[in-house]
This record gives C-alpha cells, sequence and structure tokens, in this order.
C-alpha cells in the first residue's frame, strides 16, 4: 500500500514516521479497501482538513467496517467460515436468555422482587420475562452484529417456529452475511467518492468483480445440476434457466412484447372513440422522477456532494415507493385510469431514479402530471435545481415515434445494453456499462422493472406453458372458445390480444377471467413452512382447474460439486 503524503505544517520526521505507520496499521484493516480509502484520507487533507479531523473520520469509516468478528471486507470464503458458526453462536445466546429468564422468574416473588423494583430494575426484569429467549438471542446478535436483523418481522412473516429455524441454519446466516458485507463496503465506497461518472459508474469495481465471480459460481452450479421428471427426461437446471426469463434475451423480448402490446392496445382503443370526442381516447406521458439532492452522494464532476445525508440507494428507492404509493393513493381517489410501465436506474453514484411510462384518459393527463409532480417534489422541493432536475414530463407523440420505441432504450440499457450505443450517464458503451448496472441491482436488491396496471403477467406465461400441451387440458377447458382465444393470443406472444381478452388495460383484477391457481404443497419447507406452488389457472370460464403444470421433478448432482458457493479468488483493491 502507497504510503500517505503528510501536509507540510506537520513536516516532522519523527511524526511524520508515526502518522504513516499509524494510518498503515489502521488501514490494513480494511483490505483491498485500503487502496480507496487512502486515497480519500490524502484528498481530505488536500482540502484543508486537519489531520486530526481527517484521521478521526478515518477511523469512524474502519470502525463500520470491522463489528465484532465480522469484517464486511472479508473475502467470501472467510463469510462462509462465520456462517458456520452464527448457528452455534444463536443456541449459545438462547440457553443464556432462558437461564436468565427463568432466575428473572424466581425472582419476580416477595420481597426479591420489591428491592428489584425499589432499585429501578423492574425494566429490565420485565424485558428478561416478557420476551422469550430466541427473541433475546437474536436482538443480542444484531446489537453485536448490526445485520439488519428484525426479529418482530420474521416472526409476522414466518411464525416463531420460521423464525427459529432459518437463526439456526448456517446457509440462512450466509446469505444475510454475504447481504450485508457487501452492501456495507459498497456504502463506504459511495461515500468515499468511489462510485462516480470519473470512476466507476453505478458501483464499484470491486463490487462489479463481486458480482461477475458470483455469476459464473451459479452457472457452474446449475450445470452441475440435472432434473429429471417422470417420463425419464432430464435436463440441467443451466438448460431449464435459459429457457424462461431469467434469460436477458427473453427477458427484454417479454419486456418489448408487454410494451408494444400496451401500444397497440391503445391504437385500437382510441379508433373505436370518435363519436365521443378525442379527448376521450388515451395518450402515452413519460414522467421521471429524481430524489432530492441529500440521497446523491457524489457530484457529476467527482466532488463529494456537500448535502449528502449518508442515504443508501435502499433508502432512495424507499423514498421513491413511499411517494408513488401516496401518489397512486390520490390517483384512485381522483378516478383516473393508468396503466403502464416503471424502469428504475441509476444515476452515475449509484442513486436511482425512476422512468414512468403511463398511458392515461386525454382529459386526465393534465391532472395525472400535477399529481405526480406534487408528491415527487413534497421533499426539499424549494431545493437549488429541484425545478429543473427532479422531475420531467415527456407527452409522447405517435407522429416521431411510439411509446415501445421511446422505452426501448431505458429497457436494453439495463439489461444488455445492445443496440443502445454510448450510455452518456457512465460515458461509455451500453454493452459495457449493462453489467455494471446489472451488479447494481443485484447488490442493493433493485426491482428494475414493474407494470403498473393491465393484465397480470402470470397467467399469460402459465397459458404459453399450457397451449404446449393443450391435449394434457380437460375436455371442458379445449372446448371453450374463450379460453382458446386467451391461449391462441399468448402463444403468439400477442399482448395486445391478451389484453383484450382479459377485461383490457383498464380492469379490477377481481373482474378479470383468469387467476392464478395456488396450493400448499404436500411436504413442509426446510424451515418448517407451508410452501405454497403455482399449478396453473383458475377461469370463470369453466370450473376444472387449466394445468399448466404437468411434470414433478427430482433434482440432483451430475457429478461431484465443487465448492462453489464459498471460495472465491480474493479481490483485487478497490
Amino acid at each position: 500500500m502507497n504510503a500517505v503524503a503528510v501536509p507540510a505544517v506537520y513536516h516532522n520526521p519523527r511524526f511524520e514516521c508515526e502518522q504513516r505507520r499509524w494510518l498503515d496499521n489502521a488501514l490494513r484493516r480494511t483490505r483491498y479497501m485500503s487502496g480507496a480509502l487512502g486515497r480519500w484520507h490524502e484528498g481530505q487533507l488536500q482540502r484543508g482538513k486537519t489531520l486530526y479531523d481527517v484521521n478521526q473520520e478515518t477511523l469512524g469509516y474502519i470502525n463500520r467496517l470491522s463489528r465484532a468478528d465480522f469484517n464486511l471486507t472479508a473475502y467470501d470464503s472467510e463469510l462462509c467460515e462465520l456462517a458456520e458458526s452464527m448457528p452455534s453462536k444463536f443456541i449459545k445466546l438462547r440457553d443464556a436468555a432462558m437461564g436468565e429468564r427463568q432466575s428473572a422468574g424466581g425472582w419476580s416473588d416477595g420481597g426479591t422482587k420489591r428491592v428489584i423494583e425499589s432499585r429501578g430494575w423492574g425494566d429490565t426484569l420485565s424485558a428478561l420475562v416478557d420476551k422469550s429467549p430466541t427473541e433475546a438471542a437474536a436482538e443480542r446478535l444484531e446489537s453485536r452484529y448490526s445485520l439488519g436483523l428484525d426479529y418482530a418481522a420474521m416472526v409476522k412473516k414466518y411464525g416463531e417456529d420460521g423464525a427459529g429455524h432459518r437463526l439456526a441454519d448456517h446457509l440462512w446466516w450466509r446469505k444475510l452475511l454475504r447481504k450485508t458485507a457487501h452492501r456495507g463496503t459498497e456504502g463506504v465506497l459511495r461515500e468515499l467518492g468511489a462510485v462516480c461518472k470519473k470512476r466507476a459508474p453505478y458501483v464499484s469495481n470491486v463490487t462489479l468483480r463481486r458480482y461477475l465471480e458470483q455469476q459464473r459460481r451459479n452457472r457452474l452450479l446449475l450445470e452441475n445440476l440435472e432434473a429429471e421428471n417422470e417420463d425419464g427426461e432430464s435436463f440441467t437446471l443451466a438448460q431449464l434457466s435459459d429457457l424462461g426469463v431469467s434469460n436477458p434475451h427473453n427477458r427484454f423480448a417479454e419486456l418489448m412484447v408487454r410494451n408494444r402490446g400496451f401500444e397497440e392496445w391503445v391504437e385500437k382503443e382510441n379508433k373505436y372513440q370518435p363519436q365521443v370526442g378525442p379527448s376521450s381516447g388515451f395518450v402515452c406521458m413519460f414522467y421521471t422522477w429524481t430524489t432530492p439532492s441529500k440521497y446523491h452522494a457524489v457530484n457529476y464532476d467527482g466532488a463529494i456532494n456537500p448535502k449528502y445525508s449518508g442515504a443508501s440507494p435502499v433508502d432512495a428507492m424507499k423514498y421513491l415507493n413511499k411517494q408513488w404509493q401516496k401518489a397512486r393513493a390520490a390517483i384512485k381517489r381522483e378516478g383516473l385510469e393508468i396503466f403502464g410501465f416503471r424502469v428504475a436506474e441509476p444515476h452515475h453514484d449509484g442513486t436511482p431514479h425512476w422512468h414512468i411510462m403511463l398511458f392515461v384518459r386525454c382529459y386526465q393527463a393534465a391532472q395525472l402530471t400535477d399529481i405526480l409532480r406534487a408528491y415527487v417534489m413534497a421533499e426539499d422541493g424549494d431545493e437549488a435545481g429541484a425545478d429543473k432536475y427532479r422531475f420531467d414530463v415527456v407527452a409522447i407523440d405517435p407522429a416521431k415515434g411510439g411509446p415501445a420505441g421511446y422505452i426501448v432504450k431505458y429497457i436494453s440499457k439495463n439489461i444488455k445494453g445492445i443496440g443502445v450505443g454510448i450510455d452518456e450517464e457512465a460515458d461509455d458503451y451500453a454493452v459495457v456499462t449493462s453489467a455494471r448496472v446489472q451488479a447494481w441491482a443485484s447488490v442493493w436488491g433493485i426491482r428494475q422493472f414493474q407494470q403498473i396496471g393491465g393484465p397480470p403477467v402470470t397467467p399469460y406465461r402459465e397459458l404459453r406453458r399450457a397451449a404446449r400441451n393443450k391435449e394434457n387440458l380437460p375436455v371442458e377447458v379445449q372446448e371453450c372458445e374463450q379460453l382458446q382465444l386467451l391461449m391462441d393470443a399468448a402463444d403468439k406472444s400477442d399482448w395486445c390480444e391478451y389484453t383484450d381478452q382479459m377485461g383490457g388495460a383498464v380492469c379490477a383484477r377481481v373482474l378479470r377471467p383468469l387467476q392464478a391457481a395456488q396450493f400448499v404443497r404436500d411436504t413442509l419447507g426446510k424451515y418448517g413452512d407451508a410452501v405454497m406452488v403455482l399449478a396453473g389457472l383458475w377461469s370463470h370460464f369453466v370450473g376444472p382447474m387449466i394445468r399448466s403444470r404437468f411434470h414433478s421433478w427430482t433434482v440432483r448432482a451430475r457429478e461431484r460439486l465443487p465448492d462453489v458457493g464459498c471460495r472465491a479468488p480474493p479481490l483485487a483493491p478497490a
């Protein structure tokens, strides 16, 4: 690691030597992040900050990256080893909490209880008695490691038994430790200015290398697992994965089919409304939502944003989702009819922003724009530049190009970058930066694409499955004309016709003729939970369920699997 320069005011040979030694030892704890942190340290000194203040801030970053025996900059093999030890730590803490609870329960009688309460220990006693040992152990682990472990939320979602089984499983801990470490290190690198247009757009180089290595390991695992059905047909999981929307090419194709289908449906719908007046037809509006400046870590010139509050991309997405929920409620109250798509993509520093393409009745477009502008500008709407950068609206002119042609750039840039050319946000070719966008979405758990309104996509996919096995469907299904129209539309990737047959783009879900059919699996899941499985579709037209899944599969290893889950080469310095 290169020694960090000390300003001239401190030029004392002995002091310089001690400072460099202290800094080298401190940065060594941050491993592959030592380079980025060292450059930040030097940059802060050059900007005129005192050495004491910069050293204190550096220590703050180092302490954020180290929590007890959990180092966020640990290599993947070390995270796996720590995960192996977490169940035993949880069990020990749970047993200790159980003993404390029993002791507290014994002390809660007679004179001893009065003594404890007179000394102000009543709250502690009550907490020990009221909390379950599992909850107490989970809270102690959270206070030690700061993993975002919310036991109450786990119990609400999985029940007490499900939460306890997860806390006793090293694979569950492995996933949580990886997520915490990856987001923690990426968050610090954003704050240090290592994620920006001039250095590493969207994500740090460390996170990009980690993501690519993870993709390689995942592919190797899928190629070494084989699924066989009751007919003796066998395929690798990699082959089956390539057939679905996890394949980027299939994902892009389906998104464009749905966008183009909405556009065709609107064109068809508008043709049938001339007698009512042109204002009753649908128009397409394209909106851009951007977060307040306090969510942005780095300016476009590479300088740290002085208004930055330390918010992560997850916090920014929560803000955008919260404002969208408020806007949707207002849209519903006003009776506006909308449908379309939302694309979330990163600014150069990893802060998300939204592009929202909405079809709306012509006479409701101005009201929709006012609502969306009001909610995105509700927080810090009076800050400098807010009117220019926080909200944008474009009315799509069909004479200059359709909505699908307008949004295709944003979809492609966030999947493979094919046909986009230069990504201006990152100042590089989109086919290169698309990998960074995927890494960004992966590390922060960002949902990139979301359909707004319109018919659900699950029945569409299940109809495509059923169409390949028509001979196995019940006679009532085969003879039902409406179902055959729906099945043919899905099989031909005709989203416009599918939308029409499903009641149109604007229709309550309960009134749509097809609903997903889900059942509880006979066997419990890994953690003792009831598992819901998708079996087919329920229809308003016929009584029998429309089966779309006809095979049961057994997954096994083709050969002895390599340990791809926890061994990864050390990362190069950031």
